[in-house]
């Protein structure tokens, strides 16, 4: 959260924005300091928005931001269906960094936290996007005939030909031919 703090805290607190998903979650803190590593369990209320999940100080979820995990490259794991010491575990496991330890109450909660995590990953988004678009090609090309691919007209109703048909063959008949002028022509009043 060292970059673009005061931006990501806004996002976090402002309460117009919509989250994908909130809810209390143990996040596993990793403290370090220059003789000894030790984790920390944090009970806080959590908050998903696209690729970024925050996690507020304490419980109540009008609380200040603490942090944020960028969900760029990861992959929720989930170790066993029974519960730990520490609730129901899943873990985030990025590509290039250490995982991150996640857990919850229920397991109803973590598998719903898993679903909502993975669907906001890259390759997701990039697949429904990919979805949206065959469905917009499928659409199109059943309600236009693929006649526009074609370079043809779309077929006029039929009450409307006829009339026009009939309109014409009236003008045709009662009124004398007359030339459309040239361009440079001069055109008298």
């Amino acid at each position: 959260m060292r970059f673009n703090e005061p931006e990501l805290a806004s996002l976090a607190s402002n309460i117009t924005t919509r989250f994908d998903k909130e809810g209390l979650l143990i996040i596993t803190e990793r403290q370090e300091s220059i003789f000894r590593r030790s984790d920390v369990k944090l009970e806080c209320w959590c908050k998903l928005r696209g690729n970024l999940l925050f996690y507020l100080k304490d419980k109540n979820p009008k609380s200040s931001v603490a942090g944020a995990v960028v969900l760029q490259d990861c992959q929720p794991r989930i170790h066993n269906d029974e519960p730990d010491l520490e609730g129901y575990v899943f873990d985030l496991d990025f590509k290039d960094s250490p995982s991150q330890r996640i857990g919850t109450h229920s397991a109803a909660d973590r598998l719903d936290w898993v679903r909502s995590i993975e669907a906001c990953s890259n390759e997701q988004i990039d697949l429904q996007i990919k979805q949206l678009q065959e469905q917009i090609a499928a659409a199109t090309t059943t309600t236009m005939g693929n006649r526009i691919n074609q370079g043809l007209p779309l077929p006029l109703p039929l009450p409307m030909a006829s009339t026009m048909l009939t309109d014409t063959w009236r003008a045709s008949s009662s009124a004398p031919a007359v030339e459309a002028p040239f361009e440079g022509d001069l055109i008298q009043f």
